[in-house]
């Protein structure tokens, strides 16, 4: 079974707003058009398409993606790292488009976001 690590800092003291949204999934669940299994199998390949883009720029954190970027343009960054750098970020650039795929379909598209700021 999935153990969810990875939850908001803020999920218990969370605005009001976010309560009330509720993510595809979550939606298909409470329809009972996708089963606990199916949703939280969905999770765990968000959570690893995660890791793996952090993985790919070689760092544990939400900004590694932006550090790398930083780096290639860092006058001090030599030749042989900018290189490393531009196929970690494109490896993680891969990813990330994987990623931003599965949550516009599994989560919400940018457009559900716009429509849910508006309610």
């Amino acid at each position: 079974m999935l153990v969810i690590s990875k939850r908001c800092s803020a999920y218990l003291d969370r605005p009001k707003r976010c309560r009330q949204f509720r993510c595809k999934t979550l939606r298909a669940l409470e329809t009972g058009t996708l089963s606990r299994a199916q949703s939280l199998e969905r999770i765990d390949v968000l959570l690893k398409c995660i890791e793996l883009i952090e993985s790919a720029v070689a760092v544990e954190s939400r900004s590694a993606f932006w550090w790398a970027a930083a780096l290639i343009a860092d006058p001090n960054t030599d030749s042989a790292q900018r290189v490393q750098l531009s196929e970690a970020l494109e490896a993680a650039l891969e990813e990330l488009a994987e990623y931003r795929s599965l949550a516009n379909e599994w989560i919400a598209s940018p457009d559900d976001l716009i429509q849910w700021s508006h309610e």
